[in-house]
């Protein structure tokens, strides 16, 4: 009867982490409870050394996952901004943190006959539970709430950090059962995915760095290390003719952090609008205590997401459209038909489970968030520290007038957005005064033409805004106040190849007054708060100064 009850409360005893306290405590007294009598009879069973053990382990963790108490509710609630959750994640990371390191001070001191090793080995286990937990939690929020840049950036950076440890704890699990390595090479933080040019930097300064980290067991001795050296590989397509050659593809690892960064990297030639990834491998001289030198080459355990190398920009929108699609339409497939959107499941020996599945639809929430990390990306703007990312009359206008206010968004209702959006992305991005005009709110963008004149009825006349074209994709079309029958007037404003957008405006004398968002608007992302600003003041920027000259000696003025 003892086998059978310490058996029953190791089965249940993952069930209590995932409910935290004082929920797991609960549970834990409803599950003693139930048999009375045995404890009646045996009262030294709650002294008993395991079951203390289990309690205060119990203990322990809830601590760290107090906000995994509604996560696996019967009745759920909806799910709450990251941002609204930020503090209770990063108190969990910070104490993940601090126990990661307790457990690897324990094992370091352990020895292949100690009686403890079973006892780490599932705590290790638990750990590693809880960040997957945690990773599902965060996952459902991104998949269920349509977020604003803050919130997109506590969720990168806490999902980031929780891969990152993750792999700390996957080398610990290694080293101490034996069945796994006790050194890895992981990538850490990454620009991707993304387009990148023929013979250009691999990420920008708006962007996450490519950076590659090594790690190893506590009881492991890193003897050497070589170079790290990345390779290159297609997702779906393999050719030797198609082989990429890569520039400046071999870094030294740093000595004291045990990182590499590959700034300089390069691409020589395009992908041919095909996706492809980065792996990376290391050559390592190691040995654990008592065992045999080992010489090997290991190599990053998961590659890179996914990018395309452009040969020239009009690639771009369509190769952009390709990477959005992917990533919106591809999830990890578990065991029993579940599906989970980023990284698979770990099964006992600490491997990931689980292989690429692609759908048919996927929920609105989830395709906005990776809408808006596109669109910042493709703007070249800090996710952290935007300065004009897509507000809520945005992602509503989008939502309403192309998707039908759906609930799932489908492929080919992706495929009819992206006709229509993808020239709007690629003109502001490789158009400089059109993505300029964007930033500074001179051009509304995505707004009916039913709301533009609602907005414009309650300005005077001459007052005027742009907004993107709906029956021509990547035009911009403005709406201006007469004054007179009809009060508003529409106009296309479709620049030839030798003008700019600002210098088309400047020759009409109609357009007297911009409507111009209000940074208020890129704050709140509510409602459009606007200013009416002089046309000509508002253009002047985008016009080149012509340089002042020293009139000549005898002379007023130098006219040029």
């Amino acid at each position: 009867k003892t086998k059978t009850f310490f058996k029953g409360l190791h089965s249940t005893f993952p069930l209590l982490l995932m409910y935290g306290r004082p929920a797991g405590e609960d549970l834990l007294d409803n599950f003693i409870n139930q048999d009375d009598e045995f404890f009646n009879d045996n009262p030294e069973f709650l002294m008993n050394d395991e079951f203390k053990a289990l309690c205060e382990e119990l203990s322990r963790q809830t601590d760290l996952n107090q906000f995994f108490n509604s996560s696996n509710s019967q009745n759920q609630q909806p799910a709450q901004p990251v941002s609204s959750i930020s503090v209770d994640i990063h108190n969990f990371c910070v104490g993940l943190s601090k126990a990661i390191e307790e457990l690897r001070s324990e094992q370091a001191k352990i020895n292949n006959t100690d009686a403890k090793i079973e006892d780490l080995y599932r705590r290790e286990q638990n750990l590693l539970e809880n960040v997957h937990l945690c990773k599902l939690k965060l996952d459902s929020t991104f998949n269920s709430v349509v977020m604003f840049p803050q919130d997109l950036y506590f969720y990168h950076s806490f999902r980031r950090d929780l891969n990152n440890q993750e792999q700390e704890i996957l080398i610990l699990l290694g080293e101490l059962s034996g069945r796994g390595t006790p050194v890895g090479l992981f990538i850490t933080r990454q620009p991707f995915p993304k387009c990148v040019k023929k013979d250009g930097k691999v990420y920008t300064q708006s962007e996450e760095p490519l950076e590659v980290t090594f790690h190893c067991g506590p009881r492991t001795t890193v003897k050497s290390v070589g170079k790290v050296k990345a390779t290159l590989f297609y997702e779906d397509y393999t050719s030797r003719r198609d082989l990429l050659s890569l520039f400046n593809d071999t870094k030294d690892l740093d000595p004291v952090l045990y990182k590499s960064s590959f700034d300089e990297l390069r691409f020589s030639q395009g992908t041919r609008l095909r996706p492809v990834k980065l792996n990376f491998e290391l050559q390592v001289h190691y040995s654990l205590p008592g065992g045999l030198p080992v010489y090997t080459t290991i190599q990053t355990t998961q590659s890179s997401h996914p990018f395309i190398v452009l040969t020239n920009e009009n690639q771009w929108d369509g190769c952009a459209g390709v990477l959005l699609k992917k990533e919106t339409f591809e999830v990890t497939q578990q065991g029993a038909g579940q599906l989970v959107n980023g990284q698979g499941q770990l099964g006992n020996a600490g491997q990931q489970t689980g292989h690429i599945a692609t759908v048919q639809e996927t929920p609105w929430p989830r395709f906005a968030n990776l809408l808006q990390l596109h669109f910042l990306r493709a703007t070249r703007q800090e996710l952290h520290n935007p300065i004009r990312a897509l507000g809520r009359d945005d992602l509503a206008y989008i939502h309403s007038e192309h998707l039908r206010n759906s609930n799932r968004v489908t492929q080919g209702d992706f495929d009819r957005l992206w006709q229509w959006c993808g020239p709007i992305l690629h003109r502001l991005r490789h158009q400089k005064n059109f993505g300029m005009m964007w930033l500074r709110g001179l051009i509304h963008g995505f707004v009916s033409k039913r709301d533009a004149e609602i907005l414009l009825s309650q300005f005077p006349p001459g007052c005027f805004l742009l907004r993107f074209s709906e029956r021509n994709p990547g035009k911009v079309a403005a709406v201006v106040g007469t004054g007179s029958n009809p009060p508003l007037k529409h106009y296309m404003i479709d620049p030839p190849p030798e003008k700019t957008l600002p210098e088309v405006l400047s020759g009409y004398p109609q357009f007297l007054y911009f409507l111009q968002l209000s940074p208020l608007y890129f704050l709140s992302g509510r409602e459009r708060i606007c200013n009416v600003i002089e046309k000509n003041l508002a253009l002047s920027e985008f016009f080149q100064k012509k340089p002042h000259s020293r009139a000549a000696e005898g002379y007023d003025e130098t006219l040029i």
